[in-house]
């Protein structure tokens, strides 16, 4: 074997160590786009296929013996045959990038499969007439007269290739389609070389160049994918972050907090007690507000209701008879996002019964059901129409608020129904 056959089988060993490599990492990656990583595997594993039938063609070339006989002739016709099974891999690599095989005319994939199967008829062919090649009487590879047939049939694949591309080319991304086209550029060019130049296999080279291109190009593009996510995920905390900031700072509002002081000042002088306890649940329900900010996954149940109850001391205090809370806790032991119930309650008291003359009732349940746990905020007081956007924007956003972070935290929902005249009800739904 000459130095040059020596470097080329070299070269294609390293192949076949980066392909199996490549379809390893692909395997081991466990992307989310699990048939786009199949087809990918499925192109790498194919390649490596031929590229080592093609190294087992140069190592048994002119050795004597039934072994050299038998191993020559299955090698290469093995590396003709990995040839038609890489331009389907490789086509429906690409036809599962375009349009997750919906959008690509089945035409397409007729059109290649029918000159796959033609190849692959020649090549069974081949075995018998040595139309494409020959060997002689020492067990060396020659090519016969229509060995050009072989190159004919591959570049016509390729051409239904690269017009599938053209057509589909708004659906690819510019990285994509230049690997693609990779494909389609560099075994031209190789096999127009190895036309006139015979000795070394270049059309193999150029399609192991193609094929670990598109290996790095899908983990590239993977990475720029995972970042993406990481971003959306990042935005999404800040924006859940935020969201917690702005009820936290709602709950703490001008008029609430001078109601409480002004309450807390008339109790010191007529009953100290009750103004002691008032201060101890006001401060209560201010570090209920501030540890929020430090709670980033949902929390019990119990310790929201705390926070809830410590509110409606506060405005029991205030409204006194006019305001009567019922608590109807059937079921406990879940979680939801901190200060979720909360906002309920307060729009129950200021905008529900605050409002009605006489005041009414706010009550407060949970139960427990078969798929999901239920937490309603009710009241009787005045209601409002569903149908109109509610009077106060302020109110309105802090419902939006809660719904998102019920959606994001927990997959729970937030319904909320009214009738004028006879009052509101919230409802929160968390799945088991």
């Amino acid at each position: 074997m000459s130095m040059t056959a020596v470097v080329h089988v070299a070269l294609e060993i390293w192949g076949v160590i980066l392909c199996l490599l490549a379809a390893i990492c692909v395997y081991l990656g466990r992307n989310v786009d699990y048939e786009a990583n199949r087809r990918l595997m499925a192109l790498q594993l194919c390649n490596a296929l031929l590229l080592g039938m093609d190294v087992l063609a140069w190592a048994f070339r002119g050795r004597e013996g039934a072994l050299g006989w038998y191993m020559v002739r299955i090698s290469n016709g093995m590396v003709f045959f990995c040839s038609y099974l890489i331009l389907i891999a490789y086509f429906e690599y690409a036809v599962w990038m375009i349009g997750r095989e919906k959008g690509v005319s089945p035409v397409w994939r007729g059109a290649v499969y029918v000159v796959a199967a033609v190849g692959v008829v020649c090549c069974v062919v081949n075995q018998f007439n040595h139309m494409f090649y020959y060997f002689d009487e020492n067990n060396f590879y020659h090519r016969s007269t229509y060995s050009w047939i072989s190159f004919a049939i591959a570049i016509v694949g390729m051409l239904i290739f690269m017009g599938m591309l053209l057509y589909y080319r708004r659906k690819l991304s510019n990285v994509r389609l230049v690997v693609f086209a990779s494909y389609l550029v560099l075994p031209f060019l190789a096999a127009v070389i190895q036309t006139f130049y015979y000795g070394l296999s270049l059309l193999n080279i150029a399609i192991t160049i193609s094929v670990l291109w598109a290996f790095l190009a899908a983990q590239v593009g993977y990475m720029l994918e995972l970042t993406e996510r990481t971003k959306e995920l990042v935005e999404q905390e800040r924006r859940n972050t935020d969201t917690q900031i702005k009820i936290v700072l709602s709950q703490i509002q001008p008029h609430f907090l001078y109601n409480v002081f002004n309450t807390i000042y008339y109790l010191c002088g007529s009953d100290p007690g009750k103004a002691q306890d008032a201060v101890n649940r006001f401060a209560s329900y201010l570090r209920g507000n501030l540890n929020s900010l430090e709670s980033s996954a949902p929390v019990p149940l119990e310790k929201e209701l705390e926070h809830v109850r410590n509110y409606l001391h506060l405005e029991q205090l205030r409204f006194g008879d006019e305001l009567r809370v019922v608590y109807d806790i059937q079921a406990e032991g879940f979680r939801l996002p901190a200060l979720s119930i909360q906002p309920l309650v307060e729009n129950a008291v200021k905008y529900g019964v605050g409002k009605k003359p006489g005041g009414g009732t706010v009550t407060v349940a949970s139960a427990e059901y078969d798929s999901f746990y239920e937490v309603m905020v009710a009241d009787d007081g005045v209601g409002f129409d569903m149908e109109k956007p509610p009077d106060d924007a302020r109110s309105h956003i802090g419902i939006e608020n809660v719904r998102t972070r019920l959606a994001f935290m927990c997959n729970g929902t937030l319904e909320v129904t009214s009738e004028p005249g006879y009052g509101t009800k919230a409802y929160i739904r968390l799945p088991k």
